[in-house]
Parts: structure tokens; C-alpha cells; sequence
């Protein structure tokens, strides 16, 4: 019965709150989007953290193939960054 409990208290319990960002990640997280949205290119997060940065659908060279993960927002920003003169929009 303690097992049945235990489980249901673990099923139906608020999920943890992530950790907040600091102030000069918010600030990066709005450039990156703000730039992701103004070239095109598409930030998808990932439920564990950090998110894979992919170009606009027009570039057709691109420098990260195989490897479009970023770690945190100043590394996604740095990626559209290159992305930016590549993209057509």
C-alpha cells in the first residue's frame, strides 16, 4: 500500500521549478530570439536543457552540419550570429 502511495504522490506532485536564468542569460535568450526570428533560423529547446540552434530553410552551406547543439543562450546567439549573413531573408 506504502508503494502504491509513494507512486501516485510521485505521479500527481508539481513538477519542480526550473532554475531561472540570471540576467545576462535573459538578456542573451531575448537577442537569440529576437535574431532567430528576424533571419529565420528555428531554436528548438530540449526537455534537458540547452537547445539545437538550426539555419533558415535557404542556407545552403552550413557551418555546424551534424552538430546543431548549443548549451546555453550566449552559444545559440553566437550560432545565428554566423548564421546571419548566410541567410536570405
Amino acid at each position: 500500500m506504502r508503494q502504491i502511495q509513494r507512486n501516485l504522490a510521485q505521479m500527481f506532485s508539481p513538477r519542480p521549478r526550473r532554475a531561472s536564468l540570471s540576467r545576462v542569460e535573459r538578456v542573451y535568450r531575448a537577442e537569440a530570439l529576437s535574431l532567430a526570428g528576424e533571419i529565420g533560423a528555428t531554436l528548438e529547446p530540449l526537455p534537458g536543457g540547452g537547445q539545437n540552434v538550426w539555419p533558415a530553410p535557404g542556407v545552403y552551406h552550413d557551418p555546424y552540419e551534424g552538430d546543431h547543439y548549443t548549451h546555453d543562450w550566449s552559444e545559440a546567439l553566437d550560432r545565428l550570429r554566423v548564421y546571419q549573413p548566410l541567410s536570405r531573408k
